[in-house]
């Protein structure tokens, strides 16, 4: 719904100035000529009856779509893009009736082309490009005072929806000049039209004030929009010039110079062409003092600061403008994310009315994006400022996108909290729900706006001063709110539907008789909840932590009463009792069952406590069996499906095992030669603990907006080890994110919940099931791709890509959400295809994160199904293969692992159908002859080396040498020497380990053709070796001190590479060491002596002759004059761009510099 009403509001006739919107002051209420009501929401509009509009400026096509649209609007008036097309196609009449010569008044279809505006503008605000042809035709039309004066009217309701459009203002601001104009004869366009009489009640009407009026209030309105600002601001300064030139005096003059002042102290897109205004309007008007007036400008710090701040922001505002010319709307909204993106992260102390006027021309450009709306309110709660109140941005937002629960309980907390009357809250709620767009969002969008309104109602009824009337009258609203959703839900889901699975309103509810002190109808409230939230473990929780709370004034002895016993918590130990009963249908019973005898270890009697401990051993027997149950019913399930493999991970044995084209191009690992024993041989890394994250995290609401992460770590510091912290805004509070080392300090910090947070009382709870694991995207996404994967879902908290410390072909990461509902929203997700830069088409695998229900690999290597086959022939091809095999069962796959060469490394693997076939194919065709090469079969295993992990290379689709050729050392196959292979690579340093070989390719491909690209985790770098010298030097400009996933990268030589340590990091917040001081190069305490320089370093010793491989170092001559090259300026690569070829790198010599690395 929010993309075709977006689509409808900016298609081709979108408003032509689409550029920065710097925000707006909020300007007074007076502009505006209708009530709170008319500009937020008004009842669903009454249809009308059918009927046939015929016109003669119309063809008969157009009249049919006309009468089929009138009756389409009639069945569902909420159809926001079925009301532009009925309103297009009526003025397409009136537009061409009247460029015909006709009387624009007596066009057939006008009073519906009237009434069809004044329909839509009820339920839909019309947008720029609809106001503008609607206040195009009122004009056209007017023909008296009073017809001018509603022309005016319709002005000021255009400006109270599109509050910072330069192109609306521009337009309100020329009709009041034109109108005073006319009425004071200043000029005679027009006025052939105008009466005598009119002339003279338009001077009581049309003063000079009030239209200079509009213009400033235009000029505010619009003075932070970049790049369009100067269409309102330049006419405004021309009309007080042209006063000025008729009429001077010595104010205007100076009026005038401290609006240019002010004007160049703001940034803008056309600051240049403002400057050059001043310099004439000084020489026109004060001649004298133009030498002095231009030093004083260029001197004041506020102007050079206006100049530098259009300047950094300069280039995003290329990339919306190019978005925009091109007509390519969605790159202009990732042009404005992007944008929004920057100013969030890099703002400082005068940041904030530039971001706000962002946003302001972002909703503006996109007005049906709710989450944008959203944003931007919560980004002014943030930020609260007199300048720049919520409340008008919030009920524009709901009047933009009225379907959105968000933004309404976003509008009505903000009146909540600036002490609104409770009758103007009340008429938003009415607002919000009586045309039944809320419907049409959703039940879930309704839901959010009671949500609202009974946490208003109950806050309101336990205020210091508040009457019993107030608390009748919340009980009863809260009762009817209940009441007024399961109608809703049981029409559109019929009788049998369930209740909100969160029960969030009867929580509300509980908590207003609770304080109440009506502690059995909050019992009953919850009994009557069992019914449908038997099977949910929170709910269980809930009710447990409720009569926990209500014995807990029985569960300490007073200082007085020292002999008095103690009551156990019966009705807790009950309620526990009872949620047993559902442990063969509870979606998480092991902590249910656990939850159970920590409870009765430390509240109940020891008979009790024997009696715990017996049932749950019993109900253990049940969920064991459960589980095996879904096991094997998951695994049958996973056999009949098409295995998805997202990303190969698995290594097959004797080190020759490469998978598909990416694993073939491996470079920079060391070759070894291995005992044939090593085949059968699988190592692997030393066991680690499982980090079960899912099950140790806990959410935690109702946080103030000032707590900090240190504050929130001292207060559960005594819990456990904390491993992490998010903070995360929602609304007015903050929601945080916290993982525990294990299952049970997360348990423990469950019981925070009754202790207040400064003042505040918190909402605890386990964020099982709020997290994603997300997989099969494209290989190049990274952080922010996969946040704009998930922008239509609120709640994003975090995004963890997994380490490639000893996987580097791991391809996944998880999504962590606020709460479930929104992970479970998320979720849509599974199954749509994207598409990555190259058109490659991935299916996204997006699931519930859950590790203990983690399948096994699956695949052919996994499955015992694929069979790896040694000694073939280098000229043998994969269909012969695959032919010669075929009698022993049914082959998926057959891959020949090729060199950097393109030949075949004489292996091959064999993918069968099911694990008989391919051990059928071991056995019959091991030592058989083919080609005349005897083929040695084996099941092939997985050999899960970190020393294989650590390091992964692709030759980037390009060809290159073999790195066991001969010719390796001194040419390549694109004719390059490899006497400056050196000069042709560099090396990233400081690469994060979450980074891939696909994101280092494409960071190293936009400067120029590779012949290489290699990542090593183990150093925590990459390399690349370009095809061209120059190429090297426009990566080093643009790499350097780049940012990649939170690291600032460097850019070196091959040599820092190696020597660089792979980095380990810690993401616990309890046990952060300082790392140890590098031992000192020399120092007196030594015993040993420093070892003396050797000359002949690279000798061999003993006179012995070199080993196998062993290549003497070319010899370097210096001449006179000349200098051995090592690290590289900045200005030689800018020269050697300059020149096109690169003349350096010939003292470097040898293969002994780049090359050596990877042999």
């Amino acid at each position: 719904m929010q993309q075709q009403q977006n689509a409808a509001r900016q298609g081709s006739n979108a408003p032509q100035n689409q550029n920065i919107n710097y925000n707006v002051r909020h300007l007074p209420r007076t502009i505006s000529g209708r009530s709170v009501n008319d500009v937020t929401m008004t009842d669903s509009p009454s249809p009308a009856s059918p009927r046939i509009f015929v016109a003669q400026a119309l063809s008969n096509e157009d009249c049919q779509t006309i009468t089929e649209l009138h009756r389409h609007l009639v069945e569902k008036p909420f159809d926001f893009q079925g009301h532009v097309q009925f309103i297009d196609l009526l003025r397409k009449g009136f537009t061409g009736h009247s460029q015909n010569g006709s009387d624009p008044h007596v066009y057939e279809l006008l009073n519906d082309l009237r009434d069809a505006r004044s329909t839509m503008d009820k339920v839909f605000p019309l947008g720029e490009r609809l106001w503008s042809d609607w206040l195009d035709d009122e004009k056209l039309l007017a023909r008296n005072i009073d017809d001018r004066v509603k022309v005016m009217e319709l002005f000021r309701r255009a400006i109270t929806d599109e509050l910072t459009s330069a192109s609306l203002w521009r337009l309100y601001g020329d009709y009041m000049y034109y109108l005073w104009a006319t009425t004071y004869d200043v000029n005679d366009e027009g006025s052939q039209d105008w009466s005598a009489e009119d002339k003279e009640i338009g001077k009581e009407v049309f003063k000079w004030e009030p239209m200079m009026a509009v213009w400033e209030q235009g000029v505010a309105s619009t003075e932070r929009r970049l790049n369009d600002s100067n269409t309102v601001w330049d006419r405004y300064i021309e009309m007080l010039i042209q006063d000025h030139t008729k009429w001077p005096s010595p104010q205007k003059l100076q009026n005038i110079k401290a609006k240019f002042l002010d004007r160049l102290a703001s940034a803008h897109a056309t600051w240049d062409n403002t400057s050059q205004m001043y310099s004439s309007f000084i020489s026109s008007f004060e001649e004298s003092a133009w030498e002095q007036s231009m030093v004083a400008m260029n001197g004041n710090q506020r102007v050079q600061q206006a100049k530098s701040l259009y300047a950094i922001r300069e280039p995003h505002e290329l990339n919306i403008e190019t978005a925009k010319r091109n007509g390519d709307e969605a790159a202009e909204w990732a042009a404005y994310s992007e944008y929004l993106e920057w100013e969030l992260r890099m703002q400082g102390v005068s940041s904030f009315p530039l971001i706000n006027g962002l946003y302001e021309r972002a909703t503006i450009r996109f007005p049906s994006v709710a989450t944008l709306w959203n944003d931007y309110v919560s980004f002014l709660v943030e930020h609260p400022s007199r300048d720049f109140p919520v409340l008008p941005v919030a009920e524009r937002a709901t009047r933009h996108c009225p379907w959105s629960g968000d933004l309404w309980s976003q509008r009505m907390l903000t009146m909540e909290a600036e002490g609104k009357d409770f009758t103007e809250l009340e008429i938003t709620k009415h607002d919000a729900t009586a045309t039944g767009l809320l419907d049409v969002g959703g039940l879930d969008e309704l839901m959010k706006v009671y949500i609202a309104w009974c946490g208003c109602l109950r806050r309101r009824a336990f205020e210091p001063g508040a009457t019993e009337d107030e608390l009748d009258i919340a009980e009863v609203a809260i009762r009817s709110a209940l009441e007024h959703v399961q109608e809703v839900a049981e029409k559109k889901h019929g009788r049998d539907y369930p209740g909100d699975p969160q029960y969030r309103l009867e929580r509300i509810h509980i908590k207003f008789m609770t304080q109440r002190g009506d502690m059995e109808a909050g019992r009953a409230i919850l009994r009557s909840l069992v019914a449908t939230q038997a099977n949910n473990y929170d709910f269980w929780y809930r009710y447990y932590i409720w009569e926990m709370v209500i014995w807990a004034k029985f569960a300490m002895r007073a200082t007085n009463e020292p002999e008095t016993q103690l009551q156990t918590p019966a009705a807790c130990t009950a309620v526990l009792r009872e949620a047993l009963n559902y442990v063969a249908t509870l979606d998480w019973p092991e902590q249910l069952i656990t939850m159970f005898i920590n409870h009765c270890e430390q509240h109940e009697s020891v008979h009790e406590l024997r009696k715990a401990v017996i049932e749950a051993g019993k109900v253990t027997k049940l969920v064991n069996q459960r589980r095996e149950k879904e096991a094997a019913d998951a695994a049958a399930a996973y056999q009949q499906q098409q295995p998805t493999q997202a990303v190969v991970v698995e290594t097959v044995t004797n080190g020759k095992r490469k998978r598909d084209s990416e694993a073939s191009a491996d470079v920079g690992a060391t070759k070894k030669n291995r005992s044939d024993n090593s085949a059968g041989e699988v190592v692997t890394p030393k066991a680690l603990p499982a980090r079960d994250r899912e099950h140790a995290v806990i959410t935690v609401k109702n946080l103030p907006m000032d707590a900090t992460e240190t504050k929130v770590r001292q207060f559960f510091r005594d819990c456990g080890t904390i491993n992490s912290i998010k903070l995360a805004p929602e609304k007015i509070t903050q929601v945080a994110t916290i993982e525990f080392e294990t299952e049970q300090d997360a348990l423990f910090a469950q019981t925070k919940a009754v202790k207040p947070f400064e003042g505040e009382d918190l909402e605890i709870r386990f964020a099982t099931g709020a997290t994603l694991w997300v997989t099969n995207y494209p290989p190049e996404a990274d952080l922010h791709y996969i946040r704009n994967l998930f922008k239509d879902y609120d709640g994003i908290v975090d995004v963890r890509l997994p380490s490639l410390q000893l996987n580097t072909r791991r391809r996944f990461c998880y999504v962590q959400f606020k709460t479930p509902e929104q992970a479970y929203n998320a979720t849509q997700l599974h199954d749509q295809v994207v598409t990555d830069e190259q058109g490659q088409t991935y299916k996204l695998v997006v699931r519930i994160s859950d590790p203990p229900k983690a399948l096994g690999r699956t695949g052919a290597l996994a499955e015992g199904r694929e069979v790896y086959v040694s000694n073939v022939a280098w000229f043998a091809h994969e269909d012969e293969i695959k032919d010669y095999l075929s009698p022993a069962g049914e082959i998926e796959q057959v891959r020949i692992p090729k060199n950097l060469a393109g030949k075949s490394k004489g292996t091959a693997f064999v993918s069968f159908k099911d694990k008989i076939s391919a051990e059928n194919a071991v056995t019959r065709f091991n030592n058989t002859e083919f080609k005349k090469r005897s083929l040695h079969l084996e099941i092939s295993k997985s050999l899960v080396k970190r020393s294989e992990k650590a390091h992964v290379g692709s030759d980037a689709g390009l060809p290159s040498v073999d790195a066991e050729s001969p010719s390796a050392a001194s040419d390549d196959m694109n004719g390059h020497s490899g006497s400056n292979a050196k000069a042709r690579s560099l090396a990233l340093l400081n690469v994060p380990d979450t980074v891939n070989i696909a994101r280092i390719r494409r960071l190293f491909e936009k400067h120029g053709a590779l012949v290489r690209c290699s990542l090593r985790t183990d150093h925590s770098g990459a390399f690349a070796e370009y095809v061209d010298e120059s190429s090297v030097g426009r990566a080093q400009l643009d790499l350097e001190g780049k940012e990649i996933d939170g690291n600032i990268v460097r850019t070196g030589t091959i040599g820092e590479l190696f020597e660089q340590k792979r980095q380990f990091k810690t993401s616990k917040l309890t046990d952060r060491k300082k790392p140890a001081p590098a031992p000192a190069a020399s120092s007196a305490n030594n015993f040993a002596p420093a070892r003396p320089g050797r000359p002949m370093q690279n000798a061999t010793r003993g006179g012995r002759k070199p080993g196998l491989g062993f290549k003497k170092a070319a010899d370097s001559h210096v001449g006179e004059g000349e200098k051995q090259e090592g690290g590289k300026s900045n200005d030689y690569f800018r020269d050697l761009m300059a020149k096109g070829k690169g003349e350096g790198g010939s003292a470097e010599g040898a293969t002994g510099g780049g090359d050596n690395m990877e042999t």
